[in-house]
């Protein structure tokens, strides 16, 4: 943590972007959850912009720090990626490509962060991260794997209520995902 986090309240940190990637959204959330708990003054969390109207108007619970949407119709969203507002963009990975939705984080939100002294936790896939680290090449990359894949398994089947193809199919994007990292 030393680089990271400064060990009393005189020093600053090296203020940069942290990325948590990984297969298991509900584990990246915890972890990223966890950090803020634990460090509250010394962590950020970017707002991420999205086409998926169904985040248009939720509710956000007891991790609302990790759930910061912005939702913006299709045609924003695509523009917003033409124009290169976006330090990185992400998309559903298990879902048919009509259903797509695509999830972004702007070079303006990252700096929100870093104007306030705080580590800016970015929460990507490994592709979206190989992207954002292509514009800021000293950030920290950190990828959480579970165990091993029959572990994987249980806990989407734990936590999600999805017929066992798509489970299988999702297994099959984590392991590639797994393989990029």
């Amino acid at each position: 943590y030393s680089d990271l986090i400064p060990s009393n309240s005189v020093e600053k940190p090296d203020v940069k972007p942290v990325v948590i990637a990984g297969p298991d959204d509900t584990v990246n959330d915890k972890v990223i959850s966890a950090l803020f708990e634990e460090f509250p003054d010394v962590f950020g969390f970017a707002l991420r912009y999205t086409n998926n109207e169904e985040l248009a108007d939720q509710e956000h619970g007891e991790d609302e720090i990790v759930q910061r949407y912005k939702y913006v119709p299709d045609e924003e969203f695509q523009a917003m990626k033409e124009r290169g507002d976006f330090a990185y963009t992400t998309s559903d990975l298990f879902k048919h490509e009509s259903l797509v939705k695509e999830y972004g984080t702007t070079m303006e939100e990252i700096q929100k962060c870093i104007d306030q002294s705080r580590l800016c936790i970015l929460k990507s896939t490994v592709d979206g991260t190989k992207a954002f680290r292509e514009k800021c090449e000293d950030s920290l990359c950190i990828f959480l794997s579970p165990p091993d894949m029959e572990t994987h398994m249980d806990r989407l089947r734990t936590y999600l209520a999805e017929p066992e193809h798509a489970i299988k199919s999702m297994l099959d994007a984590a392991s590639r995902m797994r393989e990029k990292a």
